[in-house]
């Protein structure tokens, strides 16, 4: 997704200083460490999480949520997950899984994305320890009732974590936060930062062990990594270059989100209705309670082939095949091959949706 200029701005400005590494060496940048803690406020209070200090810097949503599974489970636990959930999920799981570690249920939804959630319930064994749930499908784009499934697992004292990398900076995610006892996000989606930044937030630290051990600029000469939030799951040179832009990207989203909501709502619900109406056209999900992704295939026609069609003769850009969540594509009946994924990002138009749609339509007249 292309970057607004405050976000380039902010990591040239930044790289035009006396670069050094934060919290270490007497550069002028590693002496000014405010905008890192500065950063951190402003996403807190954005995300709706009320302590900024237990909310740590990672390098991406996959870490997050490797940090929060490997470090909350331990041998003989079972965990709970969904069949719309990526592959830093799955894959996590089965690590552990196949080394006999932990067992694990996977709850599917209906073909729309939706489920029942008394399957969560059904579920359940006596250990339980861990619920992991995405916010909102990245296939289906299908916002999941987070409010609901941390009621299931509030009851029945078992931890939630949810990965709201598909919408954090869309959505108000304030409800996740304060329902869920861990949530991952992304920063290079639609909180419009750079590659190679995450957030992890964590309500209760105890409750998880670090992934990683390391320097982080203070107290080197103990030899135990810190044992509170953030520093807790904080190890290494953060990318404060990324960290720098979201400084000034979360300034940007906290006075549009709401108006970068009703645009995307709009494109993506244009986009849908133009593609009920080709019949070559197979569509997946829901109109209503989604994110900005409409996924869908041109029948009898595989998505890479399509993809491609869009890219090279009309430069439009889309995502074909399994999208890292396998196991939503089992479920809507895409597997292996996949579908065409369409996401609407906040400098699209609606003009580039009518020439979309033209490209699809042309795309059926030549092959089919």
């Amino acid at each position: 997704m292309p970057k607004p200029d405050i976000a380039l701005h902010a990591i040239q400005s930044l790289n035009e200083q006396c670069v050094g590494n934060p919290y270490r060496s007497i550069t002028h940048l590693s002496q000014n460490n405010s905008f890192i803690e500065e950063a951190r406020q402003k996403i807190s209070s954005f995300l709706g999480i009320k302590n900024y200090k237990k909310l740590s810097f990672t390098f991406n949503a996959t870490h997050s949520i490797n940090i929060v599974i490997q470090g909350a489970l331990k041998k003989g636990d079972h965990v709970i997950f969904s069949c719309i959930e990526h592959n830093a999920v799955i894959r996590t799981i089965r690590y552990l899984a196949d080394k006999g570690e932990i067992q694990y249920s996977t709850i599917n939804s209906k073909d729309d994305g939706k489920f029942n959630l008394d399957d969560i319930t059904a579920a359940i064994q006596k250990n339980t320890k861990l619920i992991v749930w995405n916010h909102a499908s990245n296939v289906t784009g299908t916002i999941s009732p987070i409010h609901d499934i941390a009621k299931i697992a509030q009851q029945n004292n078992i931890l939630l974590l949810v990965d709201c990398a598909q919408t954090a900076g869309i959505l108000d995610v304030g409800v996740v936060s304060k329902n869920a006892d861990f949530t991952a996000y992304t920063c290079h989606k639609s909180l419009l930062s750079f590659p190679g930044l995450g957030l992890l937030y964590v309500k209760n630290e105890k409750t998880l062990k670090p992934l990683l051990h390391g320097g982080g600029g203070f107290n080197s000469g103990f030899p135990i990594h810190p044992s509170t939030s953030p520093l807790k799951f904080e190890a290494g040179t953060l990318n404060y270059f990324a960290i720098a832009a979201l400084n000034k990207t979360t300034e940007y989203l906290s006075q549009e989100r709401q108006n970068l909501f009703i645009h995307h709502t709009e494109l993506n619900q244009l986009l849908r209705k133009e593609l009920r109406n080709i019949d070559e056209v197979q569509l997946y999900g829901t109109d209503n309670n989604t994110v900005p992704i409409t996924s869908f295939n041109i029948k009898g026609v595989e998505s890479q082939f399509v993809s491609s069609s869009l890219y090279q003769n009309h430069k439009i850009v889309t995502r074909p095949g399994l999208h890292c969540a396998p196991l939503i594509h089992k479920v809507i009946g895409t597997n292996p091959v996949g579908c065409v994924r369409v996401s609407i990002g906040y400098k699209n138009t609606e003009k580039e949706i009518e020439t979309l749609i033209k490209s699809i339509k042309e795309i059926i007249r030549k092959i089919v």
